[in-house]
């Protein structure tokens, strides 16, 4: 039967279609006809399975038609042609041309092309090979370029997207052009492995299109479209297509169509004329009378830029408008429980407020998804009539053009649509999503806007929404400021409503935002009730992906990711994020490369935005960032490519890191691969690139890896600290230390473990540097990948120094390796310091009495300490209780001195004090000893020949000034219980104080004691002579008892000979000395 125009519309009434719904909304769009071989049949040509068959009757071998007419009847037309080309010699060729050579102009009653071009139509796509288009166009004396993709450049295609005058674009060629046309499955194989899928990628994403005559079988073009639609969010085109007859495919048609992001306008089965009269439909101006006149309807005026959670959302608004909401600033306002109170807000404040609602937040914080929700549901009051305001509200998003090349046309027609509709005098709210703080790929299509906002200067019937991004200020690399946002009308508005969203934090303490948004995200994807373990592995994943704060985003792909992949739940976020790049955006490994190569460009400031259709990923939030840009890094190393890696000149950050060892460790061979290339390429790396690879050794997982690394961090170790006390301090060498020792410990290869642990207390530089990471590292919001950073900057840094103390203490206490506690003890320790004696900053001080309850639980629980960090920690408790430690530093320091010596001789009558002893000792050494050893009249030849090189008369003295402090000699097993102060444990705590400001010596203080208390070298044996034998000289000096004496004494206890106590010639020879000359009468 024929079909009216109102058996048509009584056609889909009666099935549901809103195919009606359909046409009104293409009526207002600028769409381009997509031309099948179907449009062709009413102008005498035959369709493509016509013409084959045609052509495979001639076959004159039975065969060969029985296998073509196999494939056809498969509808597997381009095998077919194959087939053909190949049984008549390539002369297929030739059966196109004189097909399509006859000139075929006119289809009474079904000239479409007539009816689109008075309808303005002003360009056309098609794969036909005919030229029904141009001949039409031409018999009007209308020109009509012919654009063949191939035989174009693609700057040149690109400019066709702003062309005014009329064009067609035959994808497969032109008759009368052999070489264009496309036919033969080797051809097309050809074709689409060339340069046809950035042509059709660039028509997909600035066109609207309209298929007609299409049979939308699989191809290599509609697998094109297909893989297009796949990766896009908005891109939906519209087809007139036939309704199957056979119910069972109906379902199956329809996923189908919409698989390819295509609303079906239908007709009914066998009614082919209905294609003309739909178009007929579409042309027609009054049409849209059957809508409701009462109220303009909004709802899919611009629903492609509707945001994509917020479609799906429906009666789940608020569950995901809650989770979204964890992130809200406390201090905004608390009645906003709901999208309807939203809405409800932005009614009361029109017309008093020219600016409605506004909501703020960083990339990823859900702002769209919440600002398409609030249209959403205003839309739906408007359409079903429950305002009384009647407002018309419009959604334009600026991001949407971002993914798109050259969609400013489509832009400008969007805002000449809102004009139009300004000039109705209806009420406009205006909901602007994609504006931002700072400047993006472009301001581009922000000008536009604001231009058009400008001109329509202070109309009383339009009013607005804004979604704002902001990003930190000290982001890398730098965003440059958009000033333009604050010149919107009612911008600043104080009255209006709005919303700012922030990441919540991710701290080792239970968050309650934290949990309620994973837990939220959860439900809103139908996993409900989600199990404890899942809900810990979500929030596992976040902080691996995010660190100490998550935004929704994050949250929203982990979620998605880790359900729809199935992942187990051991799984590493940086595979779990690659096999969702890779799923979503249907692309392989290589192509994920060469995102992560722009992205991990951008970051470094290498490249700029437009040189990449990738681009807007940049901005989506840190995750996304950081997992392409150590995917970059990683598999840099894994190709073993030294010039890729050129860029990464910095140190990561703690999530960049995270993805690195992930994307590392996960594949014993890859990370070998990885670990060989990096210690082969070390020496060509810079001083931060070496840094960067000693710490991820450090982390590697397998055994071989783990070998390998351990040998080459040993050799970096050694090598490293000889240069710690060189002339030139070089803070990447001695950060190149630090590294390789904390990987050592990592790797738990413990062989240098007590002398670093003692170097990082001890040593100011590498102490300093140490704790300048930490802060850098863990709480610095500004810390990004820069090659800027320096970390022996001593500039005053906003830190948040009592969350990386949390973070510290959480990390100590939870911990299960004992030697990575010692070393978070040690840098914890060293924070607490700086905090409470360094830092100027009164904000967020750490308080001492909860520092020192907590260094006293360490201290009372078995926590296994090392001893040289059990050291340090005694000793910084015992300074850290004092109110003041350096006047109690001093008060120490004089009531040692007041100390009486410990001495070996019982008939002394007058002890002497430490002061005493201390200055005559020094003073002997001055007196005796000589510069040059050689000099010395009490030391041997032997002594002079051996030790000619390290002797130092300045080292004696040194160790003479402070030997006291060892506690009294080396046999005298009673002298702590005879002094009120053993001196020797006091300054064995004193070398903590090292670690304190203005302090640096004590711990080599309280090594020259050591030294003294266990002589191994020459210069401490002399000293040690010296400070035995003064007690003796002083108590024959004082008279109160003569050397023989003493010798006879000595005799009498049982005890050995004196001069066999000291230990070197140039001892025996001064005691021999004194004995003969001290009382000599040379009278």
């Amino acid at each position: 039967m024929s079909y009216t125009k109102n058996e048509l519309l009584n056609y889909w009434d009666k099935n549901g279609f809103e195919c009606l719904e359909d046409i009104n909304e293409l009526r207002k769009m600028t769409f381009v006809p997509f031309v099948g071989a179907g449009m062709s049949v009413p102008f005498g040509y035959r369709t493509w399975n016509e013409f084959l068959k045609k052509v495979t009757a001639s076959l004159t071998e039975k065969e060969n038609r029985t296998e073509v007419y196999k494939k056809l009847l498969k509808g597997e037309y381009l095998e077919a042609a194959e087939l053909l080309n190949n049984f008549t010699n390539n002369a297929l060729m030739g059966d196109v041309e004189r097909e399509y050579k006859e000139s075929r102009m006119t289809a009474p009653g079904h000239n479409y092309i007539s009816l689109l071009k008075n309808n303005g139509v002003k360009r056309y796509i098609t794969t036909n090979y005919d030229n029904v288009i141009e001949k039409n166009y031409a018999a009007n004396g209308d020109k009509l370029e012919v654009v063949i993709p191939e035989k174009t450049t693609k700057n040149t295609f690109r400019n066709y997207n702003r062309k005014k005058t009329p064009y067609i674009i035959k994808l497969h060629g032109t008759y009368d052009d052999p070489e264009s046309i496309v036919l033969t499955k080797s051809q097309y194989e050809k074709k689409y492995k060339g340069t046809m899928p950035f042509f059709i990628r660039n028509l997909w994403e600035n066109n609207v299109f309209l298929f007609i005559g299409c049979g939308l079988q699989k191809d290599y073009l509609i697998n094109e479209l297909s893989s297009l639609a796949r990766k896009s969010l908005y891109n939906w085109n519209y087809a007139i297509v036939e309704y199957p007859r056979n119910k069972q495919k109906i379902e199956k048609k329809e996923e189908y169509l919409r698989s390819l992001k295509i609303h079906p306008i239908w007709y009914p089965a066998g009614a082919h004329e209905c294609v003309y009269l739909i178009l007929s439909m579409l042309c027609d101006k009054g049409i849209s009378e059957k809508t409701n006149k009462s109220r303009i309807d909004s709802s899919t005026f611009f629903e492609k830029y509707v945001d994509e959670i917020a479609k799906k959302a429906q009666k789940k608004q608020n569950i995901i408008y809650q989770a979204i909401m964890t992130q809200r600033e406390t201090k905004e306002i608390e009645d906003v429980l709901s999208i309807d109170r939203i809405v409800d807000k932005i009614y009361e404040a029109i017309p008093k407020n020219k600016c409605a609602f506004r909501i703020m937040g960083e990339p990823g914080t859900g702002k769209s998804t919440i600002f398409s929700l609030v249209y959403q549901e205003m839309s739906s009051r408007e359409k079903n009539l429950k305002s009384e305001k009647n407002i018309y509200p419009i959604l334009i998003d600026l991001h949407f053009y971002e993914k798109c090349q050259d969609r400013g046309e489509e832009l400008s027609l969007d805002l000449e649509r809102i004009e139009k509709v300004l000039n109705m005098n209806v009420n406009i709210c205006l909901f602007i999503d994609g504006l931002n703080g700072y400047v993006r790929t472009t301001t581009k299509y922000e000008d536009m806007v604001y231009s058009k906002i400008k001109e329509w200067g202070n109309r009383k019937n339009l009013f607005f929404c804004y979604s704002i991004g902001n990003m930190e200020n000290k982001q890398f690399p730098p965003f440059s400021r958009n000033e333009s946002i604050y010149s919107l009308p009612g911008a600043n508005d104080e009255n209006t409503l709005k919303i700012c969203l922030k990441p919540v934090e991710t701290c080792y303490k239970a968050n309650r935002k934290y949990r309620d948004m994973v837990t939220g995200v959860l439900e809103f994807y139908k996993i409900k009730p989600a199990t404890p373990a899942e809900i810990n592995t979500i929030k596992r994943l976040c902080i691996e992906a995010s660190g100490n704060h998550v935004e929704f985003r994050t949250v929203n792909v982990i979620v998605k990711s880790y359900t729809r992949l199935n992942a187990s739940k051991d799984v590493s976020i940086g595979r779990l994020l690659e096999r969702y790049y890779i799923a979503s955006h249907n692309i392989d490994e290589r192509q994920l490369f060469a995102i992560s190569n722009f992205i991990a460009n951008f970051m470094l400031n290498k490249k700029k935005m437009d040189d990449s259709q990738y681009g807007y990923l940049v901005y989506k939030c840190d995750m996304v960032r950081d997992f392409f840009f150590a995917y970059y890094y990683i598999n840099s190393f894994k190709y073993g490519s030294r010039e890729n890696l050129n860029i990464f000149n910095c140190l990561f950050t703690p999530c960049i890191n995270r993805f690195s060892l992930d994307l590392m460790n996960d594949n014993e061979n890859d990370e070998l691969t990885v670990v060989n290339n990096m210690i082969s390429l070390f020496d060509e790396l810079s001083s931060k690139q070496k840094n960067q690879v000693i710490y991820l050794l450090g982390r590697v997982k397998h055994h071989e890896s783990k070998n390998r690394a351990i040998s080459f961090l040993k050799k970096v170790y050694k090598e490293e600290r000889k240069h710690l006390y060189s002339n030139a301090y070089d803070a990447n060498a001695v950060m190149l230390f630090r590294t390789a020792g904390v990987s050592l410990i990592y790797l738990k290869s413990y062989e240098h473990e007590n002398e670093f642990y003692h170097i990082l207390i001890y040593d100011k530089n590498v102490r300093e540097l140490n704790r300048n990471f930490h802060i850098i590292y863990y709480s610095t919001k500004g810390y990004k990948v820069s090659d800027r950073i320096e970390l022996s900057s001593k500039e005053n840094r906003e830190v948040d120094i009592v969350g990386l103390y949390g973070i510290l203490s959480h990390s100590i206490l939870e911990g299960k390796d004992a030697h990575i506690k010692n070393l978070n003890v040690i840098t914890m320790v060293n924070l607490v310091i700086y905090s409470i004696y360094i830092s100027k900053s009164s904000n967020r001080k750490l308080k001492k009495e909860k520092c020192k309850k907590f260094f006293d639980k360490l201290q009372a629980e078995k926590f296994e300490l090392n001893e040289v960090v059990k050291d340090f920690l005694n000793g910084v408790c015992r300074y850290i209780d004092y109110k003041n430690v350096y006047s109690s530093l001093f008060s120490e320091i004089y009531e040692l001195s007041k100390s009486n010596r410990p001495e070996d001789i019982s008939e002394s009558a007058d002890a002497n004090t430490v002061v005493e002893h201390t200055w005559v000792c020094c003073m002997i050494a001055q007196f005796i000893l000589t510069n040059r050893i050689k000099d010395c009249d009490f030391m041997s030849k032997e002594e002079v020949n051996q030790y000619s090189e390290s002797y130092s008369k300045l080292r004696i003295i040194q160790l003479l000034l402070i030997h006291s402090f060892s506690g009294g000699s080396v046999e005298d097993k009673s002298t702590p219980q005879k002094i009120p102060y053993n001196e020797r444990n006091i300054l064995q705590t004193m070398q903590a104080l090292d670690a304190f400001p203005h302090f640096h010596s004590f711990s080599d203080t309280y090594a020259l004691c050591t030294d003294l208390v266990h002589p191994k070298d020459f210069n401490s044996k002399v000293a040690y002579d010296i400070q035995k034998i003064e007690p003796v000289l002083r108590t024959c000096i004082n008279r109160e008892m003569t050397f023989q004496s003493f010798e006879k004494k000595r005799k009498d206890e049982g005890r050995v000979n004196f001069k066999d106590e000291l230990i070197t010639d140039f001892g025996k020879n001064l005691w021999a000395f004194l004995k003969e000359y001290l009382f000599y009468d040379f009278q």
